[in-house]
């Protein structure tokens, strides 16, 4: 599956197959610019932030079981988003910082370093990489 926001006339999280065949919108309420998205592929779950909204949210693959983690002034300005472990990474343009969010509770949110002009964040996990020669 391929899942991807759009923020054009009806803001949405969507899914579709790899030949972008089965297009389906699993969220498209109380939304307003999703512009991030990172995917927990273990336990299937979407997460995405949306700027409009200052929110960081989740669902499951089916759009099921929507959950806030976090949301308000403290995530203002983010971008780029990643999950790990009980961790969401994003970047924050206000101080030029990676901050970690506990995606839990949304409460544990901690800037980790400064990165200048940092617009996307990736995290690389040994188990996940391909053995290089």
């Amino acid at each position: 599956k391929l899942f991807f926001t759009d923020y054009g006339n009806a803001a949405k999280v969507e899914r579709c197959d790899m030949d972008g065949m089965n297009r389906t919108w699993i969220v498209d309420s109380k939304i307003e610019q999703p512009t991030a998205l990172a995917l927990d592929l273990i336990n299937k779950y979407v997460y995405w932030l949306d700027i409009y909204l200052e929110s960081v949210e989740v669902v499951d693959y089916q759009g099921r079981r929507r959950q806030t983690i976090t949301k308000g002034r403290q995530i203002r300005h983010l971008s780029g988003l990643a999950v790990f472990e009980n961790y969401l990474y994003t970047i924050s343009s206000d101080n030029s910082s990676i901050l970690r969010i506990n995606r839990y509770n949304g409460t544990d949110v901690q800037a980790l370093a400064r990165l200048e002009d940092a617009k996307e964040i990736r995290v690389y996990q040994k188990r996940t990489q391909a053995a290089g020669k």
